[in-house]
């Protein structure tokens, strides 16, 4: 397969990047595991775009989104979205998706009320992509690693459906594979969301930035049978969060408005609940909502749910969201690497030690487009290095005899681990626990002989994943402080600025070890 660019992921960012790439005539090889935008993140979303409207101007936005993120963020990557979410926004009405404007973001409006904002967002823009005479879509293609080849990237390894390992060739390579929230027991995350790209940049001797934030996002579904997704904000004012003595919390903590909250300090929303939950569940309460709300959105979108909703108190608790940390790139979204781009969620420099509400599908719309633009010329530009069979790539170790435990308890392990050691608070001996028991369960999958392409494929994203989680236990153990999303319990000190800067966590292949170090925000 020929190509000028290729294209990793098809959620948000991947179809953007995809779509800005052909724009440019280049020739464009999109690789995902599943339907195109269905299986994303995005799909799953609000629908809401942060960024300056005709009444919250740049400044505010620009201020705004370093005070959440507590100016750890990059301040080229902010003023992009400043100047680059208009023109996005008016690209995806031109793809036919409505948007309506409010006072400090964009909401996707959905023909019905029961449909979930994103799905819609992704269809559209999945139908409008796809129509490109540049653009090859290859389904249930599970990529593994970046090639490089004289200091450049080259191409992708990938193994398809039939478990045939293959290498892909192209001058440039977007990385758009979304985040890692599903590594975590409790997450509002597509399963499949392991930190695969992470995981691909570490092993190419990339470098990521801030990978001990993590968001979690405080109101997701904690009543059994029920998935765990998400409330969609806004929560009605009627709405009580109330404990199992149906004592109102939200006046016995002093909460004045969950939804502004919800938007700029989920951090804070999520501990609290999280000290709550010691004394026992904590519940939404919906009964005194008016009947009129449940006819649109986001109410109208728990139709679907079996639970009566409207009459009985569910229990909710905090979930993994969203990973403010990922790939160094400039604003430009170049990595370390020539000719290797990064974008969405995958990639650093927007957010900061926390990320505002609406701030995801913002830098997915803005930084897709910047990434497909720049390595579409990149990759017109730019001849393919000599490859061969010396094209380096830094595969995973080779396989070893079977252990008594099985891939989904392995993974299970990973979760259990995650949520125990790396969750909402953090301590340093909890971290060390985690870290050593890690390494057991990544012995074991290390270990065990797959005996299929699935096994293999859910293999190869467990030892991915265990390595992602390392670098989280590496900078949370490095970083002795308090500080938007990033909770050490025994450093309860909320800080306004760190003493640390931003985090910088490095693979080193040969040895199998994980460093850190810390650089200012200008340098990260």
């Amino acid at each position: 397969m020929d190509a000028d660019v290729i294209v990793i992921g098809a959620g948000l960012a991947g179809i953007m990047a995809a779509g800005a790439a052909c724009d440019q005539g280049a020739k464009v090889l999109l690789l995902t595991r599943k339907t195109v935008g269905l299986a994303s993140n995005s799909a799953i979303s609000n629908g809401v775009f942060a960024g300056p409207t005709n009444s919250y101007g740049p400044d505010a936005y620009i201020r705004d989104t370093l005070l959440i993120g507590k100016k750890l963020n990059s301040l080229p990557h902010i003023e992009a979205v400043a100047q680059g979410i208009v023109p996005a926004i008016s690209f995806l009405r031109d793809a036919g998706c409505t948007i309506v404007e409010s006072h400090e973001n964009y909401m996707v409006k959905s023909a019905r009320p029961e449909v979930i904002p994103g799905l819609t967002l992704m269809k559209t823009l999945a139908a409008s992509v796809q129509e490109s005479q540049k653009l090859t879509v290859q389904v249930d293609f599970h990529v593994t690693d970046i090639l490089s080849q004289d200091g450049q990237v080259c191409g992708v390894a990938a193994m398809d459906k039939a478990g045939r390992l293959l290498k892909l060739y192209a001058p440039a390579v977007i990385l758009a594979s979304g985040g890692a929230g599903a590594i975590y027991r409790r997450n509002d995350n597509q399963k499949r969301a392991l930190g695969q790209g992470y995981a691909m940049a570490l092993r190419a001797g990339l470098n990521l930035c801030d990978m001990e934030f993590v968001q979690f996002y405080p109101f997701v579904q904690a009543e059994p049978g029920i998935p765990s997704i998400l409330l969609y904000p806004p929560v009605p004012k009627s709405a009580r969060l109330i404990n199992a003595a149906e004592e109102d919390l939200a006046a016995y903590y002093g909460l004045e408005n969950l939804n502004d909250m919800i938007l700029k300090r989920r951090d804070d929303l999520s501990v609290l609940l999280h000290e709550a939950m010691r004394a026992g569940p904590v519940y939404m309460d919906y009964r005194r909502v008016p009947s009129e709300s449940w006819m649109r959105p986001p109410l109208a979108m728990l139709a679907k749910l079996k639970f009566d909703f409207k009459n009985k108190p569910f229990a909710v608790a905090p979930a993994v969201h969203f990973f403010m940390g990922g790939i160094q790139t400039t604003a430009d979204t170049q990595t370390q690497l020539p000719g290797l781009f990064a974008c969405g969620e995958v990639a650093w420099g927007l957010h900061g030690a926390n990320r505002r509400g609406g701030n995801a599908l913002a830098e997915c719309t803005v930084f897709g487009k910047i990434a497909g633009t720049h390595a579409a010329q990149w990759g017109l530009s730019h001849p393919l290095p000599r490859v061969g069979t010396e094209a380096h790539a830094n595969s995973q170790s080779s396989r070893r005899s079977p252990t008594g435990a099985s891939l989904r308890q392995l993974g299970r392990q990973i979760r259990d681990i995650a949520w125990s050691h790396a969750g909402v608070v953090r301590t340093g001996q909890g971290l060390r626990t985690g870290l050593t028991l890690l390494r057991k369960t990544e012995a074991d999958i290390r270990a065990f002989a797959p005996r299929s392409v699935v096994e293999t494929i859910d293999r190869s994203d467990q030892l991915g994943a265990c390595l992602v989680l390392r670098t989280i236990f590496t900078a949370s153990l490095a970083r002795q402080e308090s500080l938007g999303s990033f909770k050490r319990k025994e450093f309860p000190e909320e800080q306004e600025h760190s003493k640390y800067g931003n985090s910088s966590t490095g693979y080193d292949v040969g040895t199998d070890r994980i460093s850190v170090s810390f650089i200012q925000p200008a340098q990260c």
